[in-house]
């Protein structure tokens, strides 16, 4: 039980770990490059819809003591951050290359970027 009580309050963040693996393969496949957008904006939007849920229902707990702990205030200003990465996401499409003409920098490559930076916070 004990097990399901970590992995649960680290939702959020198993959610945008699963959503940075996904684009990486979007990235070495190459294929999809304009499937990296959605696959962002549904594993932010849902990592967001986890973090609010999760402070609304007042868990706290401590998966990892003295490292990681979760509570509501924190919870939910998770919630607000990921919810204000949808629009950052949004804004972006269209600023890069597909991959085909500006072989350098695409679209993936960003939203693989503004994960991590999401995971980090």
């Amino acid at each position: 039980m004990i097990g399901h009580d970590v992995l649960f309050a680290m939702l959020p963040e198993h959610l945008l770990l699963l959503g940075i693996v996904l684009l990486v393969i979007v990235e070495i496949v190459g294929r999809w490059q304009r499937a990296s957008l959605v696959v962002a904006l549904v594993f932010v939007g849902a990592a967001a819809v986890a973090a609010a849920r999760l402070s609304f229902d007042a868990d706290a707990a401590a998966p990892f003591g003295g490292h990681f702990s979760v509570d509501p205030a924190g919870l939910l200003a998770k919630a607000m951050v990921l919810a204000l990465a949808l629009p950052v996401l949004l804004m972006s499409r269209g600023e890069f290359g597909d991959g085909a003409t500006d072989p350098d920098h695409t679209e993936s490559e960003f939203a693989i970027l503004l994960l991590s930076a999401l995971y980090g916070v």
